[in-house]
């Protein structure tokens, strides 16, 4: 029984860092295409 547990919160533990990990990399790949957006507006 606690081993399960353990398993289950970390199965959660890993969906949610997923989570963020996934939304961190959305962030930056955003801020790149605005970045060289803005680049390309300047030549």
């Amino acid at each position: 029984d606690y081993p399960d547990v353990i398993t289950a919160n970390l199965r959660s533990l890993n969906e949610k860092t997923r989570g963020d990990l996934t939304h961190a990399l959305q962030q930056y790949k955003f801020q790149k295409l605005m970045t060289n957006s803005q680049e390309i507006k300047q030549i």
